[in-house]
């Protein structure tokens, strides 16, 4: 019997052993399940832009690739909008050829690319042109992943109203416009440092130029008349029409590239004109003065683009990015005398460059500019038929 029961005891423990050892793996499977959630971080890092090129550091390694496999890039900018070393620099370093034109005016340009097969992979157009061209479907939206130095864009110029997002655009140079005038001819008047002298200055006709940017004149007017540049009221837009065609017979061109010279001949007295351009032409003539008028005047940016059908739309990211290195920026700025869209270009500025008001405004000046509007219907109307009365 007892021997019965000392096998019936094995028996039962037997059976309660193998059932705990069954149960024993169950507690590692608990554990095996932890690393699993840690395998799928790896995945997320696959999903990041491509590194940089190996002789390249900034530069993304297929962005490199597509550029180089392209082998050229078409530029259409600003004439007098560049330091020339920069072009050869960009094709010594990228291997890349560089054909490069320029324009005088957003209208030249738009008209250019409107037309389709223009050939051009970068263009510079100003912030309302900006606006325009992407409403028309004349822009290609940009690869941010292929442009790592926008990272270095002023706050001021990221996300602008004219391009949220900057989906279509990068900011380039800014500047003021006001006024470039002769200080041995024009400095006593007391009219000097209002848009007055321009619009009452009827003894200066022939000696006067106004800018080709159709919005510029008129929102030089209708600042003179104490409104907002940017005005969409008839009524003051109807006063502005009348100030400038009083002031037309004296305007002896609207104009904008050949007015450098102009001005440093002494050819011209009094012009309607962009900072960097007006303190290029001082270094020639030290008689030539720079204005921001005290009713108030336009700041803008001009920004780098490519047109929806650029055949080098690689290469066209390529120069773009190439152009927002700070030390590039810096380059073009001691030499087009424009501040830049770009913050660290700053620390490659002298002072003399950066304590400048008329190329880094200060705050006072920054009070009385207006950064220009697009325009849709009727105030787009009325301030195209003023321009055509102007110069047709």
């Amino acid at each position: 019997m007892k021997s019965k029961i000392f096998l019936l005891s094995l028996v039962v423990l037997l059976v309660f052993g193998l059932a705990f050892a069954g149960c024993a793996p169950d507690e590692p499977e608990e554990v095996v399940d932890e690393p699993e959630e840690v395998v799928d971080e790896p995945e997320e890092v696959e999903e990041e832009p491509d590194a940089d090129h190996p002789d390249f550091p900034g530069y993304p390694a297929d962005l490199v690739e597509a550029a180089q496999a392209e082998g050229r890039v078409n530029v259409y900018n600003w004439s007098f909008f560049i330091d020339d070393d920069r072009v050869e620099t960009f094709e010594e370093k990228f291997g890349i050829d560089v054909t490069y034109d320029l324009y005088e005016s957003n209208e030249e340009m738009k008209t250019k690319i409107m037309a389709g097969g223009s050939g051009y992979d970068v263009v510079y157009p100003s912030d309302h042109m900006v606006y325009e061209m992407r409403e028309l479907g004349l822009l290609q939206e940009l690869n941010h992943d292929w442009l790592p130095n926008m990272d270095d864009l002023m706050d001021m110029w990221v996300d602008p109203f004219f391009d949220p997002g900057n989906s279509y655009s990068v900011g380039y140079m800014w500047g003021t416009t006001g006024y470039a005038y002769n200080k041995e001819q024009v400095g006593d008047d007391p009219r000097l440092g209002s848009w007055a002298l321009l619009f009452e200055g009827e003894e200066y006709a022939g000696r006067m130029t106004m800018s080709e940017d159709a919005n510029e004149p008129v929102g030089a007017a209708l600042h003179y008349l104490g409104y907002s540049a940017n005005s969409e009221d008839p009524d003051e837009l109807e006063e502005a029409r009348e100030v400038l065609l009083q002031q037309n017979p004296w305007v002896s061109a609207y104009i904008s590239g050949p007015v450098r010279e102009q001005l440093i001949a002494g050819d011209i007295w009094i012009a309607q004109f962009w900072s960097g351009d007006t303190l290029w032409a001082s270094l020639e003539n030290p008689d030539i003065g720079y204005v921001v008028p005290e009713e108030g005047a336009y700041i803008w940016i001009d920004s780098m683009c490519i047109p929806a059908d650029a055949p080098n739309p690689a290469a066209a990211h390529l120069w773009i990015n190439y152009m927002m290195e700070p030390e590039v920026q810096a380059a073009i700025v001691e030499y087009v005398m424009f501040p830049s869209a770009i913050e660290g270009a700053q620390d490659y500025l002298d002072a003399e460059y950066l304590e400048n008001p008329a190329i880094y405004p200060d705050e006072e000046l920054f009070d009385r500019l207006e950064l220009g509007m697009p325009f849709v219907g009727e105030p787009r109307d009325i301030r195209e038929s003023i321009w055509e009365e102007l110069i047709y």
